[in-house]
């Protein structure tokens, strides 16, 4: 506000024109303002102010943030760098577990292939072993009444059904021949399933270990990373506000110090426009003041 908008708005109060919400508004809008125009002003001038002796304080605090600032940076850097470094490695030996398991497990894969087969075949020759000692069974007992006559027991069906029944039990040897064969097979594979199972767990638990290790690294880093960079913005807070009291000093004496003068150059005009910033904002408080009278 201008000395002839308050002069304009003194008037309009006289007659009970008052724009108090506006005037508000405006005070409360112009003093945030303030306060990011003087710290701009205190961040472009306080290399400038080590000779003032009303600043000197803040002068040299800053520059001892920055420097910390500086290391803890660097330091920042450095985690960062090893935070990468490490996910990198962590990857690189779930990739590296991925590659040495693979063929196990291929391997696995086609061993269980051949024993569900297998299985299928055992089952096959238990239901042709069943059947055979069903018909073996039957033809007994047809045997059995045949041989309880004396004509049955000279003719050629009896002959015929003990043939049938000698190739039966023959087949039926056979068969269990077989399904020994095949649950030894099956026997076979299910212990190298096993150790290949053993072989897969032992990669994965040494790769587990390993990527645990690496885990536990990369928690610790970031740990320290976010306890850095909460530092890092706790002082470059407390250096905004050093900007800040600054650029409020400047503007306040930059017209009757000459070494604030000098020192405001750095920031062109806008230790001016700080200074009527400021004083719009005295009158607008002027005329609230008036207002609520």
């Amino acid at each position: 506000m201008t000395p002839l908008r308050y002069a304009t708005a003194r008037i309009l109060c006289s007659i009970g024109i008052t724009y108090k919400s506006k005037r508000l508004g405006d005070a409360t809008q112009e003093t945030h303002l303030l306060r990011e125009a003087e710290e701009a002003l205190g961040y472009l001038c306080w290399q400038e102010v080590e000779n003032i002796d009303d600043l000197s304080s803040e002068y040299w605090t800053i520059r001892e943030y920055k420097n910390d600032l500086i290391q803890k940076n660097k330091r920042l850097s450095d985690l960062e760098s090893q935070l990468q470094s490490k996910q990198m490695e962590r990857q690189g030996i779930l990739a590296e577990v991925g590659q040495k398991s693979l063929s196990i497990r291929e391997e696995r894969a086609k061993a269980v292939q051949v024993a569900e087969k297998l299985s299928q075949e055992r089952d096959i020759c238990i239901t042709e072993a069943k059947r055979l000692r069903h018909l073996f069974e039957g033809q007994q007992t047809k045997l059995k009444v045949l041989l309880q006559t004396p004509e049955g027991k000279t003719s050629t069906e009896a002959e015929t059904v003990r043939t049938k029944l000698a190739d039966i039990r023959q087949q039926f040897e056979e068969k269990k021949v077989e399904r020994q064969r095949i649950a030894e097979e099956i026997s076979v594979l299910d212990h190298r399933i096993s150790e290949m199972d053993q072989k897969i767990s032992s990669v994965s638990s040494g790769a587990q270990d390993e990527a645990s290790g690496t885990t536990t690294l990369v928690g610790n880093i970031n740990r320290e990373a976010s306890s850095l960079r909460a530092e890092i913005g706790q002082i470059e807070k407390r250096i905004s506000l050093l900007y800040m009291k600054i650029g409020n000093h400047l503007s306040r004496y930059s017209n009757s110090d000459k070494e604030c003068e000098k020192a405001s150059r750095a920031a062109g005009s806008l230790a001016r426009k700080v200074i009527a910033l400021r004083d719009s904002i005295l009158l607008n408080n002027k005329l609230i003041e008036h207002i609520g009278r």
